[in-house]
C-alpha cells in the first residue's frame, strides 16, 4: 500500500515539474539516502563509548579500595629521639600514600641505611 502510495506520488511530482528539476530533486534525494549510513556509524560509536564508560565505572566502583594499615611498634624500652622520628616518618608516608600525595618513586636505596615503604 505504502509502495503504491509513493509510486502514485512520485508520477504526479513528475508530471508537474520540469526535467531539470526533477533530476535535482532526485539528486538531493539520494544525497539524502547517501548520508544515512555515516549518521548510522556517529550515532552507533556514540552509544559504544557511552557503554563503554558506563561499564569501566562500574568495574571502578566494584573495586576495593587498598587498605593501608598502621602498625604501631611498642618498644620494651624508652623510645629514642630517632625511633620516635622514624616511626613519625613512617606514620608520614602511609598518610600521603593514602591521599595520593607521595611521589611516584616510594623507595630509593642510594644509602645503605634507606628505608623502603
Amino acid at each position: 500500500m505504502g509502495l503504491f502510495f509513493v509510486g502514485l506520488c512520485g508520477w504526479f511530482i513528475g508530471e508537474r515539474l520540469e526535467p531539470q528539476a526533477l533530476t535535482m530533486l532526485i539528486g538531493l534525494l539520494f544525497g539524502i539516502l547517501a548520508g544515512i549510513p555515516a549518521v548510522a556509524m556517529i550515532v552507533s560509536s556514540h552509544i559504544h563509548a557511552n557503554r563503554q564508560y558506563k561499564e569501566q565505572q562500574r568495574r571502578t566502583q566494584q573495586q576495593p579500595q587498598p587498605r593501608i594499615e598502621v602498625h604501631h611498634h611498642h618498644y620494651h624500652e624508652v623510645q629514642t629521639v630517632d625511633q620516635l622520628l622514624e616511626e613519625l616518618e613512617e606514620i608520614e608516608w602511609v598518610r600521603k600514600l593514602s591521599t595520593g600525595t607521595a611521589p611516584k618513586r616510594i623507595a630509593t636505596n642510594q644509602y645503605r641505611d634507606s628505608k623502603e615503604y
